[in-house]
């Protein structure tokens, strides 16, 4: 390492130049060469890549080497008041004190350090001495009440500076965005906007400005003052950034679109994720005619996106637009052979009342995805909305041999056989998840312990699975209507309307607990009110039979 003592000497005079602190304690021979190295890799991580973290960690290891050199111990505090530890700040800039590093730059570093632990008193003395060594203590004082715990004290600290210096772009900046941090939006305005006057290439002045009045959400003024601040400002595409974040977080989308078409013009590549992270906000705000019109103006830039294609054909499809939203997914297919894509058709054509289509789609998805334990489920969901129990019984039946394992699909098959009136099947297999997978699902519970209490199979068992359900949700309505129903099943009916009345207090809007409460309203000689039930229950669904033909057996006429 000695024959690289020059090339070390000159690196630290440049540097010593750059951080205007002395760094000429490394031309020491007796210097660990590794501190030396580390030390070196902390400077120029700090000044090129500007990550405190990681500069950090070179410091920390350079001080592992030379644990008492008090120039090393500001460097890692300085690192940590970036951080914003400044606790650790604090305690290693004094141990650089108690060393022997007796210099302005050490007390401002206490003083910053003591200000973001709120000890606006004592940073104070710190700045005092800073002052009296050199540093320009106005500048410091800015800083530390930024940073600063203590609002009210830090107000108190500019609002003097102000008046002392009522010129200075930086002190009136420093104010408003302390009134701003305040929720004193007007003397925040007041104070930002007189910065801009005396400093027009006040950059932050301008980015403070914007979030004020993003906080009292008047969005045009300021996406007025982000006009302006771009023109002056043309190259930073980061405060852009930071605004469209913003009003995308808030759902502002008609502000984010004018920030985006701005950004666009600076940034076309960048814009256009922009544009993409636009489009998705609004889907997943529901949203769906502002997000089709951003997935249309995509199309028109690159016809060949086919993820642009398949949302388009969601919003469509939430928007009730079924044709529109077919022919998007197909344009989408042609470009992407995706099972995803397959498995929306097929589910749109079962919504859309289309067999022949949906017997298409779901045999050509079969072919291209035959392993796919997800195409077969999902192909399964769609016949079954059209009621082909049987063959979404086959589809789920080869999912749940693809996927041994998987709930969802072992417990549609359970229920499209107990829907196509094979109840005995569809207990055996809910059985066996619950007791073989080790499944405790109240879902699951409250399934089958429903099958077993209404077919009379085994209603002790089938109360106790159902008892299990309720006590894991017990304000569930459909658990509180197969408890009652049970308890109607084993003859204590007035204890069952008890848990029937709870059941439509939570949710009066289910076929199935207006029928049961008709039920048992008979079953105690009130028909009257048992009719009001069951006449409740075919307005909720006109195809529910067993209610019908209740209402027909006990017309008065």
């Amino acid at each position: 390492m000695k024959t690289h003592n020059k090339i070390f000497s000159l690196v630290f005079i440049i540097l010593s130049v750059i951080s205007f602190r002395p760094a000429f304690a490394y031309q020491d021979r007796n210097k660990n060469p590794l501190a030396i190295e580390h030390y070196i890799n902390g400077i120029l991580i700090k000044l090129i890549q500007n990550d405190n973290r990681a500069a950090l960690a070179e410091f920390v290891l350079a001080e592992s080497y030379d644990p008492d050199d008090p120039f090393l111990k500001t460097e890692i505090a300085e690192c940590y008041i970036a951080l914003g530890n400044y606790a650790q700040a604090y305690v290693k800039t004094k141990e650089a004190l108690n060393l022997g590093l007796d210099d302005a730059d050490t007390y401002r570093i206490l003083a910053l350090s003591a200000s973001g632990l709120g000890r606006c008193d004592e940073a104070g003395k710190y700045i005092d001495k800073a002052g009296l060594l050199g540093f320009n203590e106005a500048n410091i004082l800015i800083v530390c009440t930024k940073i600063s715990q203590n609002i009210e004290m830090s107000l108190k600290t500019l609002k003097k500076l102000q008046k002392k210096y009522p010129q200075n772009a930086n002190v009136n900046s420093a104010l408003g965005e302390l009134y701003h941090q305040n929720k004193n939006t007007k003397k925040a305005v007041k104070y930002l906007n007189k910065s801009i006057q005396l400093a027009p290439e006040n950059s932050n002045s301008y980015i403070s400005l914007v979030n004020t009045y993003i906080e009292i959400e008047r969005f045009d003024t300021a996406m007025s003052i982000l006009n302006t601040y771009v023109q002056k400002f043309p190259w930073d595409k980061k405060v852009l950034e930071q605004y469209i974040d913003k009003l995308l977080t808030l759902n502002r989308f008609d502000s984010a679109l004018k920030a985006i078409n701005i950004y666009i013009k600076r940034d076309s590549l960048k814009g256009k994720a922009y544009f993409d992270l636009y489009a998705m906000k609004a889907l997943e705000s529901n949203e769906y005619y502002v997000a089709l019109q951003a997935y249309l103006k995509m199309l028109e830039w690159d016809d060949t996106d086919y993820l642009s294609y398949y949302f388009a054909g969601k919003c469509y499809e939430e928007l009730w637009c079924p044709e529109s939203a077919a022919v998007m997914f197909r344009c989408a297919l042609d470009l992407e052979n995706l099972p995803d894509i397959y498995t929306d058709l097929a589910l749109l054509w079962s919504r859309n009342d289309e067999p022949e289509s949906l017997f298409a789609i779901s045999q050509r998805a079969i072919n291209e995805y035959p392993d796919s334990a997800g195409v077969w489920y999902w192909c399964g969901i769609a016949f079954r909305r059209l009621d082909y129990y049987e063959l979404a019984s086959h589809y789920f039946a080869q999912a749940c041999y693809l996927q041994p394992d998987d709930i969802g699909a072992l417990f549609s098959l359970a229920d499209t056989r107990e829907r196509a009136e094979y109840r005995s099947e569809s207990i055996i297999l809910l059985d066996s998840i619950i007791t073989k997978l080790d499944n405790d699902s109240p879902l699951l519970l409250n399934y089958l312990g429903y099958i077993l209490v209404d077919d009379s199979f085994n209603i002790e068992y089938g109360k106790k699975l159902i008892r299990r359900a309720l006590d894991k949700e017990p304000k569930n309505p459909a658990y509180l209507d197969s408890y009652g129903w049970a308890l109607f099943r084993e003859g204590k009916t007035k204890k069952a309307l008890k848990y029937l009345k709870n059941a439509e207090k939570f949710y009066d809007y289910d076929t199935e607990i207006q029928l049961h409460l008709g039920d048992i309203y008979y079953k105690l000689g009130k028909v009257d009110e048992a009719r009001k039930h069951w006449w409740r229950s075919v307005q909720i669904d006109p195809d529910n039979k067993i209610s019908w033909f209740r209402l027909k057996i006990t017309n008065p006429e």
